[in-house]
């Protein structure tokens, strides 16, 4: 998060012939989206990495192979992944130049995942690059991933985690909605004081909502 981000935060649709072919929260005069949706098909939410360092030196290599930023890299797959299954391939495959997390959902049951990423690929130092609902790894819940700037098989240290995790067992799997989402993700301390804006999506309703934060949650969600 940077000062100013909130005056300059923007929801742009992208269209082909008069149809939306995808719609995403981004920043005035930066062309990648850090948060998207491809309506009825798959949305995304990108997140920082931070709990290696900030490496430059393996970013700039990164980017001298041919290593995408975040907000490309997306763009990318949404112009060519119209399902769930393929942006989970494209994720497996594009090179990046810093690592990150993805917070990937789609239109069908279990249609939901948090992709921790480095440069080449997924992270596998555990077997859980890409931490799927329902794959049976450990996890607080078995009907949704959470995410909030930390690797989910690290010890939960992290307040903001720890609460979104205690609201998510308290909403229940039978009425999770938008309108619970959203009241759990403007909550501190999952609400982060340098929050820019979150973002509610529902792929298959093709449903894309941003709210602007004054002092806002680098938190994602994915039910």
């Amino acid at each position: 998060s940077m000062p100013g981000l909130t005056n300059i935060s923007v929801t742009v649709e992208f269209q082909r012939g008069g149809k939306t072919v995808y719609v995403g929260s981004t920043f005035a005069g930066y062309i990648g989206l850090p948060t998207a949706m491809r309506p009825g098909g798959w949305s995304v939410s990108c997140n920082s990495r931070f709990n290696h360092g900030v490496d430059l030196l393996n970013n700039i290599d990164s980017a001298k192979k041919g290593g995408k930023t975040i907000g490309l890299m997306v763009r990318g797959m949404l112009e060519g992944c119209a399902t769930y299954d393929d942006a989970i391939v494209a994720l497996n495959t594009t090179r990046v130049i810093a690592p990150a997390y993805y917070t990937v959902a789609g239109t069908q049951p279990k249609q939901g995942a948090v992709v921790t990423r480095d440069r080449e690929g997924p992270d596998e130092s555990r077997g859980e690059g890409i931490w799927s609902i329902g794959d049976g790894t450990k996890a607080p819940g078995e009907w949704w991933r959470l995410e909030t700037n930390w690797d989910h098989w690290t010890v939960i240290t992290d307040g903001r985690r720890q609460a979104a995790n205690k609201a998510m067992a308290g909403i229940g799997q039978d009425f999770v909605d938008l309108g619970a989402m959203e009241k759990l993700l403007a909550t501190p301390p999952v609400l982060a004081d340098d929050t820019v804006y979150t973002a509610l999506i529902w792929p298959s309703g093709s449903v894309y909502q941003s709210t602007v934060r004054t002092h806002s949650a680098a938190a994602s969600v994915e039910a």
